[in-house]
């Protein structure tokens, strides 16, 4: 075969059934080239028809998809407009199909969970609930300490919903660098397991850096999540205890 083979051609039927071939239905034009044509001399239309077809969903309607004022290098995306990605992530496909799987996960020892999008709805507001007992509110930093576990997606998901920035701490690095992506963040909380507890205690030793988290128990954040203080200096950050969930709606201590 030569570089200049096709390899592949899609059936009528494929065609058909393409995403492409739905938006250009969308959109009102009759072929890909026109979507071509049109995206290029009106590049603020295709972006807010694309926004519209794939129902992303704002909480105030931008004034502008796209301003190219400053010009083509400096572009200004969805001016005067707000969203939170919980809505089009999560809340959407609770409204449209509660019961599909949104998590599927299976363990090294072959053990399976799955978290339907009405799952992880609930555990996620449940969670949420948790952290804004503590007084973390929208910007606020929250690290993340956590292997790859259903837990992990919904404490990402409460962080989103509340509008948290997360914060990913990789499981190999030492104290030390634990410790200073902390206090560089100025991350407030921490999602984190038994072996985060160690962690942190090890930048208790590195230099006790402000912000190094804690958490006693498990790693789901669904419960008891408490703030602590360390220290006496009455200016040391709070850090985050988390105990296992017991049940559904278990934010309360």
């Amino acid at each position: 075969m030569s570089e200049t083979d096709i390899a592949w051609t899609p059936s009528a039927e494929v065609v058909a059934a393409a995403n492409w071939t739905d938006f250009v239905r969308y959109c009102g034009l009759p072929d890909y080239a026109a979507l071509a044509a049109k995206s290029s001399a009106e590049p603020e239309w295709y972006w807010r028809a694309l926004a519209g077809w794939l129902g992303f969903r704002f909480r105030a309607t931008p004034n502008r998809m796209m301003d190219l004022t400053d010009g083509i290098a400096y572009p200004r995306w969805c001016t005067g407009g707000t969203a939170n990605l919980y809505d089009s992530t999560v809340g959407a496909t609770v409204e449209q199909a509660p019961e599909r799987a949104a998590v599927i996960w299976e363990g090294e020892d072959g053990r399976r969970r799955s978290l339907s999008y009405a799952d992880l709805d609930r555990d996620a507001a449940a969670c949420a609930a948790g952290l804004d007992r503590l007084g973390l509110r929208p910007g606020d930093v929250v690290a993340f300490y956590l292997p790859m576990l259903p837990e992990t997606v919904v404490a990402f998901m409460a962080c989103l919903r509340l509008g948290l920035i997360t914060l990913p701490l990789f499981s190999g690095f030492g104290a030390e660098a634990v410790a200073q992506r902390l206090e560089l963040s100025g991350a407030r909380g921490d999602h984190g397991g038994r072996h985060a507890a160690a962690r942190a205690d090890g930048a208790d030793e590195a230099g006790d850096r402000r912000g190094a988290a804690r958490q006693r128990r498990g790693a789901a954040c669904h419960r008891a999540a408490r703030p602590r203080r360390r220290g006496g200096d009455g200016g040391a950050a709070r850090y985050l205890v988390a105990r296992p969930c017991r049940g559904t709606g278990c934010a309360a201590p």
